[in-house]
């Protein structure tokens, strides 16, 4: 059904940028202030201010932007803040993904997953534990990992959000396995893949 991904983020935005998928556009930088224009207004923008943003940018996808201008080298805007998508209808289905899309978060991601479940967001069912380390099925190479071994997946959540992820496993025992890492969500808003 739902999966939610929350976390740290940053964007560099050029002059005349426009901060997808929202309809903030940041024009430049004026005396060391950054314009910026906000549902269709003018907005200055100093150092350590806000720009804020909650949306469906896809029907069954909500965004929320909370950002801060951390600074303006040159003619540009760094910001940073968090970021959290709430994606309904999630049904996991491996594949390559288009990391070049405009609309793409990366968010640290961490979990607990029981023997026989599956890894959220991804394919990879975890089996148990062997002598050559934690089994896991789903994966079309070597299917075992130790602690400390990455975990590589991707694919598409609905045919407009891809998911890619790079894990770690941190723990591992008969009953369950933990992993870490980061997962990397990419919104088709122009349409499906």
């Amino acid at each position: 059904g739902r999966l939610v991904y929350a976390g740290p983020t940053e964007v560099r935005l050029r002059a005349k940028e426009t901060l997808a998928p929202t309809e903030i556009v940041f024009v430049g930088v004026t005396d060391g202030r950054g314009q910026f224009v906000i549902d269709g207004m003018r907005a200055t923008r100093q150092i350590g201010d806000s720009l804020d943003w909650d949306g469906e940018p896809l029907p069954g996808v909500r965004l929320s932007l909370r950002l801060r201008v951390v600074w303006y080298p040159g003619q540009e805007a760094q910001l940073a803040g968090t970021v959290r998508l709430e994606i309904d209808g999630a049904q996991a289905v491996a594949g390559a993904v288009d990391e070049e899309a405009p609309v793409r978060y990366r968010v640290p991601v961490t979990y607990r997953v029981a023997r026989g479940a599956t890894i959220p967001g991804t394919t990879v069912i975890y089996n148990g534990e062997s002598d050559r380390g934690a089994e896991l099925l789903g994966l079309n190479e070597y299917p075992y990992r130790k602690i400390a071994d990455s975990i590589l997946w991707e694919g598409y959540l609905r045919p407009d959000v891809g998911l890619s992820v790079n894990l770690r496993v941190a723990y591992f025992n008969a009953n369950s396995l933990e992993v870490a890492g980061v997962a990397t969500v990419v919104l088709h808003t122009g349409g499906g893949r």
